[in-house]
């Protein structure tokens, strides 16, 4: 990042094991030598890092300090920690470095709407000196008064090199994607059974179209899937995928309310159709979550040019027949 922020002979990264092929991006890592030291933030026995992250205090025992930064703590006190979310790492490591600033990176949507620290357990952390993001003109976010652009951009071919041999991307695994116009994009239960029922019942209305649908699993995503409805399995970033043209503007892009949604909008400037589901999921989260959801949906409805390509259905007949029509 900026300046001196992130030299690799003097950045350690700390990666968290909770998304897919997590151990070989971790060993690609440490090819590329990008920082000094990849430390592996990995699930003790039984346990799992399925979940965002512990929202526990600062303070840890030595057990639980190990674990939150893979036994890892740099001798030297950082001057600069780089974060996207106030993991239980990112707590352990401020608290070994107090004097430390903090800058917060894009974490998607959660980043651009209401305070990602104070919303998510991070109340306890220092008020971070920046937030960079890919779109600050979208950004309403009062965790930071410093809203930045980040210093990079798909549109670096050396950073997009460099980026596919970290997660092996091969393109060919997007065949499936061919001849779907509608993909749908998960987002993890975390184990809430009422957000998992309302999930069955959305894929339910997808039987009608399942020729033009393809699911795509979001990383944290361990529930089975689907094996009427075809799947992305290739474990491609979306960015990367999206840039090599599986989403055009005829595209219908369903979930409830998602970062990936507003991505090809963001990074590439395509309006493909998108259909939020947040409301379906009214009874689940909390009131101010969904207060939340409601601001980040305005938020990507104001970047689009076509509005009419934003849908919001309020019930599941009204989704049904917003799949009708677009399907």
């Amino acid at each position: 990042m900026r300046g001196a922020t992130c030299q690799p002979e003097t950045c350690d990264l700390y990666l968290r094991h909770g998304f897919a092929n997590a151990a070989a991006t971790s060993r690609r890592l440490r090819d590329e030598h990008l920082a000094r030291t990849v430390v592996d933030v990995a699930p003790g026995k039984g346990t799992s890092l399925d979940l965002r992250g512990s929202e526990a205090s600062v303070a840890m025992d030595e057990s639980a300090h190990a674990q939150a930064t893979g036994g890892h703590v740099p001798d030297v006190p950082s001057a600069r920690i780089l974060c996207s979310y106030p993991y239980d790492t990112v707590k352990t490591l401020l608290q070994a470095s107090p004097d430390a600033g903090l800058v917060l990176f894009d974490d998607g949507l959660g980043s651009y709407e209401g305070d990602i620290l104070r919303d998510n357990g991070g109340s306890g952390l220092p008020r971070p000196a920046a937030l960079d993001v890919s779109a600050p003109e979208l950004c309403h976010s009062s965790a930071s008064d410093v809203i930045r652009k980040l210093p990079f951009s798909l549109g670096d071919r050396r950073l997009v090199d460099t980026l596919q041999r970290i997660f092996a991307v091969d393109y060919a695994q997007l065949a499936p994607y061919h001849g779907k116009r509608c993909v749908d994009l998960t987002q993890p239960v975390d184990a809430n059974a009422e957000r998992a029922e309302m999930d069955r019942r959305v894929l339910g209305l997808l039987d009608p179209h399942t020729r033009e649908v393809i699911v795509r699993p979001y990383p944290r995503d361990t529930s089975p899937l689907d094996p009427r409805i075809a799947s992305d399995e290739s474990g491609i970033p979306w960015e990367l995928a999206c840039k090599s043209g599986i989403v055009g503007e005829g595209s219908v892009l369903l979930a409830g309310c998602s970062t990936a949604q507003v991505m090809p909008r963001i990074l590439l400037g395509i309006e493909p159709h998108i259909v939020f589901t947040a409301r379906l999921y009214a009874t689940v989260p909390e009131p101010e979550v969904m207060a939340v959801w409601h601001g980040l949906m305005d938020t990507i409805a104001s970047s689009y040019a076509h509005r009419e390509r934003i849908h919001r259905p309020r019930s599941l007949g009204e989704l049904a027949e917003a799949l009708d029509a677009l399907l």
